[in-house]
């Protein structure tokens, strides 16, 4: 790593020392192509540009106004020279609508007040012009009216008898004759394109400058007449400039310039492109040759098309023009030369190098192939990859349609898509129906793909149903639904939800086996002892003491056996929902004290310490008493029957303010070691050996009861601390 990055270094030196000598050796060059520019051929010919001649035409408008004036001595406006007098307006074929986009004037007013306008503004521009040439206006008899020179050389180009064969000291002189009816005769003095100027100037005469602007008012607009204009532009004048410039840049091209820049670039182009070929200089792994195509070949084109002004750039730098405001600055003419010889320098150093990157970064083509070089390395290959991205993800996000929701936006989408797309399609005109055809043709096969996966899929969920019906609960579908989906979640809900049924119905099952055995049991155990003691009865031979004994025990079992079918007919009945609950306004509070007092003589035989921590006010429920007072007798009773001896039971109140709760908590005489929940199942005791007296239904007939009245009871088994939490609605009734 440490050799091969030696070498990347070693390589990018010596082509910074390349480009730096190439650099500073072309600004050495300088004084080299001025000497030979100056030696070279420059015409002197005078080059007129229909701009100028444009100012010259438009120019006599106002030095015919200004002649005008000095004639008559007043002042005229445009209009009163321009416009007919006899003209009062006229109606144009086209109404009141835009002509050549001025609209029609349609008052004589308006028409005076668009040719003052114009002609103002003619004179405005006519002074950044006149200050930079000699003119003189004469009449017909040859009298001087109006000039800005007094060299009365400039009238010797109005004769016809003495026209000279070189104007002088003028670079161009150019005669402007304007007859009675305004027509133009013109002439140039200086020996070259005579021709091409005369012409120029007397079609802008015929095609009348003010005329152009209103051209459907052609009998009302007249132009210059009876005068003559001289023109004479002088050698130094700055309206040359461009010409001279012109020369200028024609003369550095001659001196060998054009040729050096060439074969700069050319040269820098070739090593660029043949040093990736040796693998000992090979570089690939610099981020600023992974460009793209198109940068590169925007750098190469704008390198190309810099020639003009990196041209000028020396022009001006061999000229000391250069940065001028920047050199102005710097009062030492050693520092200003090198400040430019610097920038000069820095300037080629950019373009060279540049220039090496954008050549070297193509030279990738050859390593990556065509292929993966236009699909990696251009901008185009690019977006058409991320496209074909898009595209796949869009066409994947219709495959997954969610059937249980809203899909407005996925089809408004593609519908919006689809119009974009053949609105693009119909702005080709008849390219367009091609399109539209290619365009059909994919979309068909890209629906018919669609449906043969949705197919498929639909395939996989039918045998996925077939096999949950055959009783198959634990299939997995791993294969992706796409469109169906959501099908697939919701068959997992139904195998869940089977599942659950089952394990429900099983349970069913077996507790009403096991319902069936503990019902048995605790109706045979009393029955039995009936039938035993009243066999005892029949025997003749006991005792009256004895009789009175079996008569009491009979009687016991009878009401026990009593008691437990009455518990199973409440449950029986609170299961089915078929209990009328009859509501009344019941205070909580004095209902559990109520029920506390008329167990007291069992619960001072159970050696229990009640404490109720209840409060001393009244809590008044929309409850049903006799059902509430159930509930809790038989809350108290399981205390009496299953706590431990000797300890303490609490009995505590709650009050939120959507629920009230009455909690029972007391250590149980047995280790409670199920679950809480299967204490509230049928004929479920604290002691599963059922050593106990009781039906085992006093809890599950506690929690119907509440359950029907809108509450809920609670069971927790911490240890051997076992809690019973009732929680009664407060209701606004």
């Amino acid at each position: 790593m440490d050799t091969r990055l030696k070498k990347c270094n070693k390589i990018r030196i010596i082509m910074i020392l390349a480009v730096l000598i190439a650099a500073i050796g072309t600004v050495a060059l300088y004084p080299v192509f001025r000497d030979r520019a100056a030696n070279s051929y420059v015409t002197d010919q005078a080059i007129l540009d229909d701009g100028l001649l444009r100012e010259f035409s438009t120019g006599s408008f106002v030095l015919y106004m200004e002649a005008r004036e000095v004639q008559d001595s007043q002042k005229y406006s445009p209009s009163e020279l321009f416009l007919s007098k006899g003209y009062s307006g006229s109606e144009s074929q086209y109404g009141s609508y835009e002509v050549n986009e001025v609209e029609y004037l349609s008052s004589k007013q308006s028409l005076a007040a668009e040719i003052n306008q114009t002609v103002y503004m003619w004179q405005d521009n006519f002074e950044n012009v006149r200050t930079l040439l000699e003119y003189a206006v004469y009449d017909q008899s040859g009298e001087l009216l109006v000039t800005n020179t007094r060299n009365s050389n400039l009238k010797s180009f109005i004769s016809s008898n003495s026209i000279p064969k070189n104007p002088g000291k003028y670079a161009a002189v150019i005669a402007m004759n304007y007859d009675s009816i305004g027509d133009l005769t013109a002439q140039q003095y200086d020996g070259n394109q005579q021709e091409n100027t005369v012409n120029v100037l007397e079609r802008y005469n015929r095609e009348n400058s003010l005329l152009g602007e209103y051209s459907w008012e052609s009998a009302a607009i007249s132009q210059p007449s009876d005068i003559t204009i001289v023109y004479a532009i002088p050698e130094n004048s700055n309206l040359l400039t461009a010409n001279n410039d012109w020369n200028t840049y024609l003369s550095y091209s001659e001196s060998g310039f054009s040729v050096w820049y060439l074969m700069l670039l050319i040269g820098i182009a070739v090593i660029a492109f043949v040093l990736p070929f040796f693998k000992s200089l090979y570089i690939n792994d610099v981020k600023i040759l992974k460009i793209p195509l198109e940068i590169a070949l925007a750098a190469i084109v704008s390198i190309c098309g810099l020639y003009n002004g990196i041209l000028y750039m020396v022009i001006s730098t061999n000229s000391g023009t250069f940065l001028q405001p920047l050199t102005h600055l710097i009062s030492s003419p050693p520092v200003s030369s090198i400040t430019n010889f610097i920038i000069n320098v820095v300037v080629w150093i950019l373009v060279l190098g540049i220039w090496y990157i954008a050549v070297e970064s193509m030279h990738s083509v050859v390593i990556m192939g065509p292929k993966n070089y236009l699909k990696n390395r251009t901008l185009i290959g690019r977006f058409c990859i991320w496209l074909k991205i898009k595209v796949k993800s869009f066409i994947a996000s219709m495959a997954e349609i969610d059937l249980s929701e809203q899909s407005n936006k996925l089809i408004f989408k593609i519908v919006l898509i689809n119009f974009f797309i053949l609105s693009l399609f119909c702005t080709i005109w008849l390219f367009g129906m091609g399109a539209v055809l290619i365009y059909s043709i994919v979309i068909y096969f890209l629906l018919k793909k669609y449906a043969g996966e949705a197919k498929k899929q639909y395939e996989i969920l039918l045998k996925a149903t077939n096999a949950m019906a055959e009783g198959n609960l634990d299939i997995v579908i791993e294969d992706d639904l796409g469109l169906f989906n959501s099908f697939k979640k919701e068959l997992k809900e139904i195998q869940i939800g089977f599942k659950i049924a089952l394990e429900k119905e099983v349970a069913s099952q077996n507790m009403k086996t096991e319902l069936i055995t503990n019902v048995s049991h605790d109706l045979k155990t009393p029955l039995t002892a009936i039938i035993t003691y009243v066999d005892l009865l029949k025997n003749v031979d006991i005792t009256e003491e004895e009789r009175r004994n079996h008569i009491e025990i009979i009687d016991n079992k009878s009401m026990r056996l009593k008691a437990l079918i009455e518990d199973l007919f409440e449950v029986s009945k609170a299961d089915s929902k078929n209990v009328t609950l009859q509501l009344i306004h019941v205070d909580l509070i004095d209902l559990v004290k109520q029920v506390y007092y008329e167990l007291a003589d069992k619960i001072s035989e159970a050696e229990l310490d009640f404490r109720l921590n209840l409060p001393d006010r009244k809590v008044v429920l929309y409850l049903d008493s006799q059902k509430t007072y159930r509930i809790f007798e038989n809350l108290f009773t399981n205390c009496i029957k299953y706590a431990l001896k000797g300890t303490r039971v609490y009995v505590d109140f709650e009050e939120t303010d959507s629920e009230v709760k009455v909690i029972y908590k007391n250590m149980s005489a047995t280790e409670l070691n199920f679950p809480p929940d299967k204490l509230t199942e049928r004929f479920i005791r604290g002691d599963l050996a059922r050593n106990t007296e009781g039906s085992g239904l006093g809890l599950a007939i506690a929690k119907s009861f509440i359950e029907l009245q809108g509450g809920r009871l609670d069971i927790e088994i911490d240890g051997d601390l076992f809690k019973v939490t009732t929680r009664f609605r407060i209701s606004s009734n």
